[in-house]
């Protein structure tokens, strides 16, 4: 058995799916158009050891270069704070493949 790497949305009552590892999840929300809150948002995360992923809910992001890939679809005009402890700092392009390599880094740490 072994952790996975995943894409979900909440549940329809607004919680977190029993599936979820909640250490590292919750992250980078992706707006979905075509669903009604609160599921029309998927979130990165890590699905529990050994957990099967429901149908329509999660989906297995099975590498880092997905994760990238994924990433690059919906955030390339993001902007953030270049000092991440001063809102008022100038803005600069949101690094995906930082916040990949950061994800991954933790993810991977989970299934050694």
């Amino acid at each position: 058995m072994a952790y996975k790497f995943i894409k979900y949305v909440l549940n329809s009552n607004g919680t977190i799916p029993s599936f979820v590892y909640g250490p590292i999840s919750g992250q980078i929300p992706n707006h979905v158009s075509d669903r009604e809150s609160p599921t029309d948002i998927w979130l990165v995360g890590v699905a529990k050891d050994g957990a099967s992923l429901p149908s329509g809910q999660a989906e297995e992001i099975t590498s880092k270069d997905n994760l990238i890939s994924y990433l690059n679809s919906y955030t390339s005009e993001w902007k953030v704070p270049s000092d991440p402890n001063d809102d008022l700092s100038e803005e600069v392009a949101f690094n995906q493949e930082t916040v990949a390599d950061r994800f991954w880094s933790q993810f991977s740490a989970l299934n050694e």
